[in-house]
């Protein structure tokens, strides 16, 4: 019996895991979203509690850590929104230059045995990027790669991405995550017993709408940042073939 690719296998897992997350939200959202709102407004009368949700961001920037899409989710539940990007998108740009500090001056990529296709993958793309300049690492970081692997990923491309380069791209970015941060604000709308149930609705379809328009948007952009790297994969193996012809 011939099982089905690594593609389906993950479109299948994802949307198990989100169907049973969607369905123990629903199940228990009134419980969850009220503990939430007690931990919420804890951190949010703490001096420096703002500090805080800024490192949180920060440091499960740095693989193999998780929780960073949560840390940014809960800058937009505690502040609110646009006053939670703030913290969050400066926790993210911190953590992403602590990946490159950490890799490149541990030289990492020395000691890093991969497989001979990965290597072989990882070689393509980062001259794929090499070859298309600013322009492509920027494509890379804007797509919704997770952002603690192209932290690690780029990092890694020493001979393609310099300091300067990963820098300026981190730093555009990492405002890509503001949209987390309304994600957190609307669910802390609905985490307010003060507010009647019409508002309750009305912030519950804009937060659905909203959040299928995003996952359009960044379904296209991973796509064409897929394309496009293959496209340069291709030109870079036929210009190699053609200088050993």
């Amino acid at each position: 019996m011939k099982l089905p690719s690594k593609k389906v296998r993950f479109i299948l897992y994802f949307v198990a895991f989100t169907g049973l997350t969607t369905y123990l939200f629903v199940k228990h959202r009134e419980a969850l979203l009220q503990s939430a709102q007690h931990a919420a407004l804890r951190i949010k009368s703490m001096r420096y509690g703002i500090v805080l949700m800024g490192i949180l961001p920060a440091i499960t920037s740095i693989p193999p850590i998780f929780g960073f899409t949560l840390s940014v989710t809960l800058n937009g539940f505690i502040y609110g929104f646009p006053l939670g990007c703030i913290p969050a998108t400066i926790g993210s740009f911190v953590g992403s230059v602590l990946t490159l500090i950490l890799v490149r001056q541990s030289r990492l990529l020395s000691w890093l045995k991969l497989s001979e296709s990965r290597q072989e993958k990882f070689e393509a793309i980062e001259a794929a990027i090499g070859q298309a300049g600013f322009k492509m690492l920027l494509l890379v970081r804007i797509c919704p790669i997770p952002w603690q692997l192209s932290n690690l990923f780029l990092s890694l491309c020493q001979d393609t991405v310099s300091w300067q380069q990963y820098t300026l791209a981190a730093f555009i970015a990492s405002f890509k995550y503001n949209w987390e941060v309304w994600v957190g604000s609307q669910l802390a709308d609905l985490s307010n017993p003060d507010l009647p149930p019409t508002t309750h609705r009305i912030t519950l379809i804009t937060m659905a709408i909203g959040l299928a328009v995003l996952a359009g948007v960044f379904f296209w952009l991973y796509r064409a940042t897929m394309q496009k790297l293959n496209e340069h994969r291709r030109v870079s193996s036929v210009n190699k073939y053609q200088a050993i012809v």
